[in-house]
């Protein structure tokens, strides 16, 4: 999964169930551990990414030009990101959804609902940061 070339540096790992996502500082990302779901066949092109996030059985990376790619497991529409997929800043993955902050302070959530994770309390702005959960 690592491919050939292991140099360079690392700008930012994310731990997953069984795998792990490291974001090097080419804007690549590395993947490894179980991939039963595809969860370490990251999305291609594998350039330009910023951020990175991993949930249970998917992973998420963030663009430079502020769209999300999602790879891996999709049973509860984990991997499906909401459109526009424009404009995010950052992004998170709890075990079976997912969440990208925008840039004008909202959050978007997609996936699973089973607790109530993708009910954003209202108002839904001026939020600087967000997390994913079980």
């Amino acid at each position: 999964v690592f491919g050939d070339d292991l140099s360079g540096g690392c700008a930012a790992v994310a731990p997953g169930e069984d795998h792990s996502l490291g974001l090097r500082d080419d804007g690549s990302i590395a993947a490894w551990g179980l991939n039963s779901h595809g969860q370490c066949d990251v999305a291609w092109p594998n350039t330009d990414f910023v951020e990175i996030a991993a949930g249970e059985n998917h992973s998420l990376g963030l663009r430079e030009n502020g769209s999300i790619a999602a790879w891996g497991s999709n049973s509860y529409g984990e991997c499906d990101v909401p459109l526009p997929n424009a404009g995010f800043v950052a992004v998170a993955a709890g075990d079976d959804h997912s969440l990208g902050l925008k840039d004008d302070g909202s959050i978007v959530v997609w996936g699973s609902n089973l607790h109530g994770e993708c009910d954003v309390p209202s108002p839904n702005t001026g939020f600087v940061h967000i997390a994913g959960g079980g």
